[in-house]
């Protein structure tokens, strides 16, 4: 068959053009990153040489200066702002940090925490932040109860960058209080901490907001010390059934042997999720001592706890067959689907069913 001419005249002007778009969104692309880093470059040249001339100056030459400095400061530049404090010589950054602070450039962005435009609140939240001015603790530990989730978000993550002792302090007695992602950016904030945030976090798994164990059992989880086994088993009997689902996880990560017995009246809990996680947390465990409490799981009301119970055998191994054939010969027809989906992974075939059916290793 020929092709006619005109239909790969066609053809080669598409693909001359698809070259050509290609070509040029490289140039441009290019051009706007080397825009964007000549622009942070002169950011960082200009955040330097004011912060400089601030340590030199007096009189009304430095009160010019600190209303150039607030000016130039929005979300884009108080990054190099900090970037360039921090990389003057220790005495004077400690100088400019105190002048800042009795100047009023802190007091400026305070004040700004209150406005009521919601961006200029969350700005002003960011800019703390990014100084990483210890004084600014106080004024973002209030913009928490901000009345807008977004400003809440941004003083959460502000105050994480403070790196100052009283920060983790301030967000332990505000962890679980706000919706789940202001709860989240502070769990952050404790996970990347890791094991120097254990102990308020121990602390806090006998505070009376129930929100607030959940998130300390979820964020010990993460953190996987062990330190941390005797309260979680302790919330097993929680009475709010989000603690004790989060403490039967973290133990699933951190435990050791100790907790499995605790953990096994959890696979009748009356919560699904409950029940789940504690079929995932024996797995986890290698708890082969349980098989049969396992086993049982298999006939859960619930899909997820039969999965779970499911996949907790199949990590147990070899251990676990007698219990899965037993299952097979049950009356309940999600036991055995579920058994002999748990003999598959394990690598067994089952030819027939019931009483009669038979089992060959793979």
């Amino acid at each position: 068959m020929i092709i006619p001419l005109y239909i790969l005249y066609w053809v080669f002007v598409i693909l001359l053009f698809f070259v050509l778009a290609t070509v040029l969104a490289a140039g441009i692309n290019r051009v706007v990153s080397s825009s964007r880093q000549a622009r942070e470059k002169a950011f960082r040249a200009k955040a330097r040489e004011l912060l400089l001339s601030f340590s030199r100056e007096t009189g009304e030459g430095r009160i010019n200066l600190l209303r150039d400095i607030t000016e130039f400061l929005t979300p884009d530049t108080a990054e190099h702002v900090a970037l360039a404090l921090h990389r003057l010589e220790p005495p004077s950054r400690r100088e400019v940090v105190e002048l800042f602070e009795t100047e009023g450039l802190v007091s400026h962005f305070t004040r700004l925490l209150k406005a009521g435009s919601k961006w200029n609140r969350a700005k002003a939240a960011r800019i703390l932040g990014e100084l990483n001015l210890p004084v600014a603790s106080a004024a973002l530990y209030k913009a928490l109860d901000d009345s807008d989730p977004d400003v809440r978000n941004v003083a959460a993550r502000s105050l994480s960058r403070l790196r100052h002792p009283m920060a983790q302090s301030v967000l332990i007695s505000v962890l679980g209080k706000h919706e789940e992602p202001v709860s989240s950016r502070i769990a952050a904030i404790f996970i990347e901490a890791g094991a120097a945030s254990v102990p308020l976090l121990i602390k806090n798994m006998r505070n009376d907001n129930w929100r607030a164990r959940f998130w300390s059992a979820e964020i010990l989880g993460q953190v996987g010390d062990q330190r941390a086994e005797r309260v979680l088993i302790s919330a097993l009997g929680d009475s709010s059934a989000d603690v004790r689902s989060a403490a039967t996880k973290a133990l699933g990560k951190i435990g050791t042997g100790a907790s499995v017995e605790h953990i096994v009246p959890l696979l009748k809990d009356e919560e699904w999720f409950v029940r789940c996680h504690a079929a995932w947390a024996l797995g986890q465990l290698k708890a082969v001592d349980v098989i049969g409490e396992l086993a049982e799981g298999l006939r859960d009301r619930s899909w997820w706890v039969r999965k779970n119970a499911l996949e907790a055998l199949a990590n147990l191994g070899d251990s676990a067959i007698p219990a899965l054939m037993h299952a097979l010969e049950g009356d309940d027809r999600f036991a055995r689907e579920s058994a002999l989906e748990a003999l598959q992974k394990l690598g067994v075939e089952v030819r027939g069913s019931g009483r009669e059916g038979t089992v060959r290793a793979r």
